[in-house]
């Protein structure tokens, strides 16, 4: 009988391990899979992409190359908006927030995050490895602009937590402010609620999974912590966030905005999904950001 019980539990700890390497080739491995299905590109979209642009390339510090798009403003500018995409997307999906920026006269900074569009690396590191690239994209646009550039830092879910990451780290007075859209507390909080809503699998397996990304791409989760950074900085930060947001819920912004003692707004869009503030909602979308910017980065 004891042999048997010990063969059970051996399976079940297999089993265990599968999952936790499933869960780690899905959410920090570089996707494998087919592109998504290309959506029928907004007027925005359309527009922002035709417009004039520079391919840039950044060397990081752990030696990848790193693409991004440059594409300057109408009329002489020295505001620069910077912006990082959600997980498994690329800077092209972000179009949509350039375009509202380029209204606004930015010159405007599309990257591809590392392991993702024409970016190399093999593991995306929810925020805590791209942070330092960041600091690095920040070096480069204040080096091609000039020293009177005044940046802000913009994201979308995932971006949106490299956003707050960044924030913690030392930064030239270049960088004003920063606008977080659905950002996730943690990265161990996402994954957990993501286990939980989609596999029902006890929370002690995001902990294991944890372990295997330390293993594999060199940082755990609990590294990947927006909550954390933002205790090291005051830079005055707006959160946005959808009220019917079913990946990364409302109640982390509230969380990210309750514990961050800098100057800050709160948005909350009724009736948004997750990434979907925007498009729900343009008209307060754009004001709230409009404002927050002639507050902070005029």
């Amino acid at each position: 009988m004891l042999s048997i019980a010990l063969g059970f539990v051996g399976l079940l700890l297999l089993d265990l391990l599968s999952i936790c390497l499933c869960l780690v080739q899905e959410n920090v491995a570089r996707s494998t899979a087919l592109p998504r299905p290309v959506t029928v590109p907004t007027t925005d979209q359309q527009i922002f992409l035709n417009l004039p642009r520079e391919t840039w390339c950044l060397d990081t510090c752990d030696g990848l190359c790193q693409d991004a798009w440059y594409v300057p403003a109408t009329g002489a500018s020295h505001h620069t908006v910077l912006l990082f995409h959600d997980f498994r997307a690329d800077k092209a999906g972000m179009a949509d927030y350039g375009m509202l920026f380029h209204r606004l006269n930015y010159n405007v900074v599309l990257i591809d995050n590392r392991a993702t569009g024409q970016s190399e690396g093999k593991y995306t590191g929810y925020g805590y490895l791209e942070r330092v690239d960041a600091q690095c994209w920040i070096d480069m646009t204040i080096a091609k602009l000039g020293t009177e550039t005044e940046i802000v830092l913009f994201g979308t879910a995932m971006g949106a937590a490299i956003v707050a990451m960044t924030c913690g780290l030392p930064l030239p007075p270049n960088v004003r402010a920063a606008i977080l859209d659905s950002s996730y507390t943690t990265a161990i909080d996402e994954l957990r609620y993501q286990v939980n809503q989609a596999y029902h699998l006890p929370a002690f397996t995001v902990g294991l999974t944890s372990k295997l990304v330390k293993l594999q791409a060199g940082y755990s989760l609990d590294q990947a912590s927006p909550l954390a950074a933002l205790k090291s900085t005051r830079l005055p930060l707006l959160f946005i966030h959808g009220a019917d947001d079913e990946t990364t819920p409302v109640k982390m912004a509230d969380e990210l905005y309750t514990h961050y003692h800098g100057a800050k707004e709160f948005c909350v869009i009724p009736h948004a999904a997750h990434l979907q503030s925007y498009a729900t909602d343009r008209k307060q979308y754009v004001t709230r950001i409009v404002g927050f910017l002639d507050h902070h980065a005029a």
